[in-house]
């Protein structure tokens, strides 16, 4: 996983050991469902379910994320990586896919095992999703910029989104993607705490400095410069 990479080669020793739980949780996840499509004898290649959306996000621009984290270990690159995979497949897609399972599975009363799985998944997929939202905060406050890269990626996945919620007859299905939507704007309001609390730290240091500076003799001078600050937070 190239992320881990990044993260042991910036030093980032606790993040690096949490990250080799991750990819182990994720091996097992794939481990769950290739048991549950064996007992119901499932054979066929899953293949034929994809979409153009799909084969478009998990074969070009996921892949080309973490691939460019082999090259470019910058604040943007890994930015970019943790938006589409922590944020967006597996804060909304993923998360969305759940609660699918469940409104689908309890309403029936069908395959029960299936679903208590399914509810280890969801567990593991909440810490992961935890440790994307924590470095993006990160790398935030360090990179105020960075957060409109994020939005903007954002915006870019919302299509995807609402490719997902099509059925098989390309009709959509508007109580899944009101509820992809909804985990998306919970994502978006997450970081935007981050960003306010990067502003909130700005303003506590420019105010402190403001009323340090003697050279502003008049209300004149002083409005101005608070002119100056707004635009440069904005």
């Amino acid at each position: 996983m190239p992320l881990i990479m990044v993260i042991s080669n910036e030093g980032r020793i606790e993040e690096e050991m949490f990250l080799t739980t991750f990819l182990h949780e994720e091996a097992k996840h794939t481990e769950f469902f290739q048991l549950v499509l064996s007992t119901i004898d499932e054979t066929e290649p899953l293949s034929k379910h994809y979409d153009p959306a799909y084969e478009q996000l998990f074969n070009e621009t996921l892949p080309n994320a973490m691939d460019r984290l082999l090259t470019d270990q910058s604040p943007e690159a890994i930015a970019d990586a943790a938006t589409i995979y922590n944020m967006f497949v597996e804060g909304v897609l993923a998360e969305s896919g759940y609660h699918t399972f469940y409104e689908q599975l309890q309403h029936t009363g069908m395959m029960p095992g299936l679903l208590e799985g399914v509810g280890y998944l969801k567990r593991d997929e909440s810490r992961h999703i935890a440790y994307g939202t924590y470095l993006l905060h990160r790398i935030i406050k360090e990179h105020p910029h960075i957060y409109d890269q994020v939005i903007e990626r954002l915006d870019e996945l919302k299509p995807v989104a609402v490719n997902f919620s099509k059925d098989e007859n390309g009709t959509i299905n508007e109580d899944s993607l009101a509820y992809m939507m909804k985990q998306l704007d919970t994502r978006l309001n997450i970081l935007k705490r981050a960003k306010l609390k990067v502003m909130m730290m700005l303003i506590v240091i420019l105010k402190a400095r403001f009323f340090n500076l003697q050279k502003l003799r008049d209300v004149k001078d002083r409005g101005v410069f608070v002119y100056i600050i707004i635009i440069q937070l904005t």
